[in-house]
């Protein structure tokens, strides 16, 4: 079952990039280059509740940090992407990861400083499951919300990451991997 979803998910996203390029007018392809391209960077610390898809643990704390920028690849003619770099640590006992995640969200702004979004991301993961270590491939759906008061970041996210199956699951279930929930809040500084 978890590969049919993988796979739906796989073929909707290449289905919405295909309708993207037939309407590509008004895009910006690499920004960056143009002399208008502002990152407006932002740093901030992250921390919530991870939830794994094992039943090794019920879930626990996970915090890490994230680097967020507007998109240096592919802007849309209004609203825009946001690029997110982020680590996050998660150690309960008989399951510890730690992610390594560069995950695009689209943003609509919906009032003054207030923007929510989505996208996909790619990740790497490394997990330790009672001495078995292993590192996985990972792919992400998240949704985010957050609001810049001058140099104040604050914001959120949920996010469901997929990992590629290898032998660090329970005994009962070693192809769940590191598959996981994640509910995040953000506190940070806009440069």
């Amino acid at each position: 079952m978890k590969n049919n979803i993988l796979k739906g998910l796989l073929t909707g996203a290449a289905l919405t990039l295909a309708a993207g390029t037939a309407q590509a007018d008004g895009w910006t392809f690499l920004p960056a280059t143009k002399p208008d391209y502002k990152a407006e960077p932002t740093v901030a610390v992250t921390a919530g509740y991870l939830s794994p898809d094992s039943s090794l643990t019920d879930g626990a704390v996970a915090y890490g940090a994230e680097l967020s920028m507007n998109c240096a690849l592919i802007q849309p003619p209004t609203n825009r992407v946001r690029t997110t770099v982020s680590v996050l640590s998660f150690d309960d006992g008989d399951l510890k990861l730690t992610d390594v995640e560069l995950n695009p969200h689209y943003v609509v702004e919906l009032s003054d400083d207030f923007w929510v979004g989505g996208g996909p991301g790619l990740g790497v993961v490394k997990a330790d499951t009672s001495g078995k270590d292993a590192t996985l491939l990972a792919f992400q759906l998240g949704a985010s919300a957050h609001y810049r008061m001058d140099k104040l970041f604050i914001g959120g996210e949920a996010r469901y990451q997929f990992t590629q199956s290898k032998d660090v699951g329970p005994v009962a279930n070693p192809d769940s991997g590191a598959n996981n929930w994640r509910a995040l809040v953000k506190v940070g500084f806009n440069f």
